[in-house]
């Protein structure tokens, strides 16, 4: 188990719940993991602070062997904890050379089933660093994640939690994320936040339900449409019970 404000690769690849499996890199899954960002740049090195779990759908990779290999030593050598690829998406054939280098190296590569968002690992990284592994929010909160047409991840969140704590959680590591401004979407207003330029936004609304008010938001790696899609889709439907 995670000990607060302590996680590591380790601790990820045992949760039940997230159900990662080890490519490579088995020496190295003691590194300590501060948190976690979906990245699709393929030098994403200038951002990074070091310990952070980099997950990718794989666009970023490159497909020749020289390329993969120079990408996990650019990553390796920032200090980056781990690697993280999702299972079945743009993630192109892992060449011997790139998984020898992160054997060699001590650096995790591990694989997110599909059915997991990456999302629910950012959470579970937050919970540990912020040293409550039982209710980060101490509310009731649900994560849905979807594939777009285009391939792009985005993923909902429902919560009891006021507006703020909810936006605070869901980029918990990175620069504080601010209001921009509100788009409508069928007469429901969701209030736009972004941060750095790496950063994905999040749109975020209040619905009412039989059992009171919900918090949701929306963050991934589509564009406005996409947003916009799934923000009508939420908003037509009443949200979960909390439970």
């Amino acid at each position: 188990m995670p000990r607060d404000g302590l996680i590591t690769v380790e601790d990820l690849l045992r949760s039940p719940a997230l159900q990662l499996r080890l490519l490579a890199g088995e020496s190295g899954t003691g590194r300590r993991v501060a948190w976690a960002h979906v990245s699709e740049l393929e030098d994403p090195t200038p951002w990074l602070f070091g310990s952070e779990m980099i997950m990718t759908t794989g666009m970023a990779l490159p497909r020749s062997a020289a390329g993969q290999r120079s990408y996990l030593e650019r990553l390796d050598d920032a200090g980056v904890a781990c690697l993280a690829v999702s299972e079945r998406m743009f993630v192109p054939p892992l060449t011997a050379s790139f998984l020898a280098a992160a054997a060699s190296r001590g650096f995790p590569v591990v694989e997110v089933p599909i059915p997991v968002p990456f999302m629910a690992i950012s959470q579970e990284v937050a919970a540990a660093v912020q040293g409550d592994t039982g209710q980060r929010l101490n509310a009731a909160t649900s994560i849905v994640g979807y594939i777009t047409p285009t391939g792009m991840y985005l993923s909902l969140t429902q919560s009891n939690a006021d507006e703020d704590k909810l936006v605070g959680s869901i980029h918990p590591s990175q620069q504080a994320l601010y209001p921009t401004g509100a788009v409508d979407v069928a007469g429901t207003s969701w209030v736009v936040y972004q941060g750095a330029a790496t950063t994905e936004p999040v749109w975020t609304t209040r619905l009412a339900s039989p059992v009171g008010p919900t918090q949701v938001a929306i963050t991934g790696a589509g564009n406005t449409d996409q947003f916009r899609t799934l923000a009508s889709a939420t908003q037509s439907q009443p949200p979960l019970p909390s439970r």
